[in-house]
């Protein structure tokens, strides 16, 4: 009986666990009652435009009172593939790391718009995941669904530049709801793409 528990321990192990090729870290789990394997790419932090690790980004400071102050802002795009008996899916998992006192909710619907070169490539997400706010401590996630060919096109591309929308942001607890100015952006750069054609040669 032991033996066969840690069989079973051993077993779920290599299940679930971190792979890394070169510079790509993805994390692969594998569920053998429904069928189903998610591999995710991990840790591929882009920068916000005027706002690294330092400071805040685009039109965030106009939202927020004098006293408030962001101390850290990270940002990952990684991607990501369901694989299902029926079908194949493919992400974009956007994570937004806020460290002080100010929170932010990630729009729903179409919240997530690239350009590659002159093309854009609009991504819509159903909602938030996996949302942790304290007090001074925020982070979500949003899954966003691409398309092959939507991805061949970012990944081609010699510049990329993203937009995030959102739907509202914290300042102390109370919610600030001014559209105007809501969003972060950044551009992708050569090592983001690197890993995005990575993942694509890898696992698609």
């Amino acid at each position: 009986m032991m033996r066969l528990m840690i069989t079973a321990v051993m077993l779920s192990i290599s299940m679930a666990g971190v792979a890394q090729s070169g510079k790509l870290k993805v994390n692969k789990t594998q569920d053998k009652f429904e069928g189903t394997e998610t591999v995710t790419m991990e840790g591929n932090k882009v920068t916000i435009d005027g706002a690294a690790e330092s400071a805040v980004a685009k039109g965030l400071l106009g939202l927020l009172s004098g006293n408030v102050q962001i101390s850290r802002i990270r940002t990952e795009m990684n991607l990501e593939k369901h694989t299902t008996p029926q079908a194949q899916e493919l992400s974009v998992i956007v994570t937004i790391e806020i460290k002080d006192d100010a929170g932010f909710y990630i729009d729903n619907g179409e919240s997530l718009i690239f350009l590659a070169d002159s093309e854009r490539v609009a991504l819509s997400t159903q909602g938030e995941f996996g949302t942790e706010r304290g007090y001074k401590e925020h982070k979500t996630n949003a899954r966003y669904a691409i398309t092959k060919e939507q991805l061949q096109t970012l990944i081609h591309a010699e510049n990329i530049s993203f937009r995030i929308l959102n739907g509202g942001f914290m300042e102390r607890n109370e919610e600030v709801r001014d559209k105007d100015g809501q969003y972060f952006e950044g551009e992708l750069s050569e090592k983001n793409v690197a890993r995005w054609r990575e993942f694509a040669r890898t696992y698609l």
